[in-house]
């Protein structure tokens, strides 16, 4: 609201009796000003003005108008617009029109809105022996403010993530009604925030995208708004829906199926994974032909290093559609294994260009191993966070009297720790930090010592 002040401008005496032309002079009329205040309600920053003088008698005689006229007549002088503020700022004359009263004798009073009282004396000086002046505002009426013209979109729902893989994931919702589309940020939208997909195409029901080029092995939010827009202006979904999901580290885990010692050609340490060919690579269309990956065997008499290749078989080439058991040796002839000494197995799979795209846990073997009893590889394995501690459990384990657990940062289980031994099938570790990955293996162990390793399962705390 702006704050204004009106001046009336009175028309207090003028001579009833016929009179002629010389007799209308400026000396005539008699004005006073009195100041109150006005809230003025505006609708833009640009009115238009009448400024006109209004000749009027009681009926018994005679005004003579500047033009020499002595009819009652209104003579308008012009129309013409007035900017709410001036080029430096200030606040010009504005205008609003009203009959205030009629006196006994039938003269007319009138009013100006203005700012500035100079304003209405540069009027009424022009015009000082008829004195009326009268401005009028284009619209008087209140606008209210409107809200958006555009209708609020519902948000998606059951915002699901499938296909996760080690660049990609599909994010898949449901929508209910229309929309303009669909955005899905990296974190809760601001104005600043770039979407990374803009889906114009929402049809009702299942919507499914593809996030690409994404960071293998890391940790993703995404955060999905529905919006409808028009040329000038976009509105929001109100509901924030997000999905936090794990990219696949871009080294697959060879899940070891087998491994022990066999006494074929002078004896060997040997070792079985698991090889699907859609974890190594994700685009089908890129395997092809043998020689796309290669499978090495590595062997050390340390845990932690010193591995040499033992093995490499460049011709397999696993089925994309089924899962199969890659088998690899390491001859004692060619390593001096040693009987009773332990040592450390590893399997890892190579792109044509030399990159590891797949690697098996480290294995310990005892050369030769006593195949008298080998347990059966723990399964079933499940994290789940308590606090701060985790609670690890699995499945029996045939032939296993006891278990072991290790924790690792790596799913290749590098660096494990032991976290500790029982003859049961549950087990809690504790206070490993905040905001990291955990990988956890757990080991059955048989009454001739002979172990099993299961896969490492991941857990975010």
């Amino acid at each position: 609201m702006k704050q204004l002040t009106i001046l009336f401008i009175a028309f207090l005496a003028l001579s009833m009796s016929s009179c002629s032309k010389d007799d209308d002079t400026k000396g005539s009329t008699t004005k006073s000003y009195t100041t109150t205040d006005f809230v003025g309600i505006w609708t833009s920053n640009q009115y238009s003005i009448d400024v006109f003088v209004k000749l009027q008698n009681d009926g018994t005689g005679e005004i003579v108008d500047p033009n020499g006229d002595t009819n009652d007549i209104t003579w308008e002088v012009g129309t013409f617009d007035v900017e709410e503020t001036d080029a430096n700022g200030n606040t010009n004359t504005v205008a609003y029109n009203g009959v205030i009263a009629t006196d006994t004798d039938g003269f007319e009073y009138y009013y100006i809105v203005s700012s500035l009282s100079t304003d209405v004396d540069q009027i009424t000086d022009v015009y000082n022996h008829i004195v009326y002046s009268k401005g009028t505002i284009i619209d008087q009426e209140e606008e209210e403010e409107e809200g958006s013209s555009i209708e609020t979109p519902s948000a998606p729902t059951d915002f699901t993530v499938a296909n996760i893989g080690k660049e990609s994931v599909s994010l898949i919702f449901n929508y209910t009604g229309t929309c303009t589309g669909v955005k899905i940020y990296s974190a809760e939208k601001t104005t600043d925030l770039e979407p990374i997909v803009n889906l114009t195409e929402v049809v009702e029901g299942e919507n499914t995208v593809e996030i690409e080029s994404l960071t293998p092995d890391t940790e993703y939010s995404f955060y999905v708004y529905a919006y409808n827009s028009d040329d000038t202006e976009v509105v929001y979904s109100e509901e924030t829906v997000s999905v936090t999901v794990t990219t696949n580290s871009a080294i697959a885990n060879l899940p070891i199926e087998r491994f022990g010692f066999h006494d074929q050609y002078g004896g060997a340490l040997t070792i079985g994974v698991l090889v699907n060919a859609s974890d190594l690579v994700e685009d089908q269309s890129m395997w092809i032909e043998s020689g796309d990956v290669t499978f090495e065997l590595y062997t050390s008499e340390s845990k932690d290093d010193g591995y040499a290749l033992a093995d490499s078989n460049p011709f397999l080439l696993p089925d994309w559609n089924n899962s199969q058991i890659v088998d690899m040796n390491a001859f004692a002839n060619e390593w001096n294994y040693v009987a009773g000494q332990v040592y450390y197995l590893k399997v890892q799979a190579k792109d044509r260009n030399g990159n590891v795209i797949g690697e098996s846990y480290v294995q310990e073997v005892e050369y030769p191993q006593s195949n008298d009893i080998i347990p059966e590889k723990p399964t079933g394995v499940v994290l789940t966070k308590n606090g701060t501690c985790v609670d690890i459990t699995w499945t029996v384990a045939d032939k296993a009297v006891s278990y072991e657990v290790y924790v690792s940062t790596t799913s290749g289980m590098d660096y494990k720790t032991k976290v500790g031994d029982t003859t049961e099938t549950s087990m809690s570790d504790c206070d490993r930090g905040t905001n990291v990955k955990m990988y956890y293996q757990v080991v059955a162990v048989s009454s001739t010592g002979n172990k099993m390793y299961s896969d490492p399962v991941s857990i975010w705390l």
